[in-house]
């Protein structure tokens, strides 16, 4: 019964936990066919020709020993991909902002011997973009 009490307690703190979120997405136009995350290009600034189509947001706190920078460029990475899910070639960054995660504790081992060692609060970038279509 232990054995299950720790299975479920190690669950638990995963799903709350949310180390990294694949983000969210806020449709403002028609979602395309998809392409690849190679052909999502990143400007300041939309040309007026540019049809929206989604708002995005995505985070990554999960490299603990990850600089900040490291982070951003992974939440970054992330927008791209859900834009060239939606068939978006563009994305504008609108936004970044780091939030502050809790501390805690992460237990290695379920059976005999098992460490507990304790992680300090970090900091996560969220970054919201809007992606648009570009024909180019």
């Amino acid at each position: 019964m232990r054995t299950i009490q720790k299975l479920a307690l190690a669950f638990m703190v995963i799903a709350v936990a949310g180390c990294s979120s694949p983000g969210a997405v806020e449709m403002l136009g028609e979602k395309r066919p998809a392409i690849t995350k190679a052909d999502v290009i990143i400007m300041q600034v939309a040309p007026e020709s540019a049809a929206p189509i989604a708002r995005l947001r995505a985070e990554f706190s999960y490299g603990v020993r990850e600089t900040d920078e490291d982070k951003l460029v992974y939440a970054i990475e992330r927008v791209r991909t859900q834009a060239a899910a939606l068939g978006a070639n563009l994305i504008v960054i609108d936004n970044v902002k780091f939030r502050t995660t809790a501390a805690g504790l992460v237990t290695n081992g379920l059976f005999e011997g098992e460490v507990a060692s304790q992680i300090a609060a970090q900091r996560t970038p969220v970054v919201t973009a809007t992606a648009y279509y570009l024909n180019r």
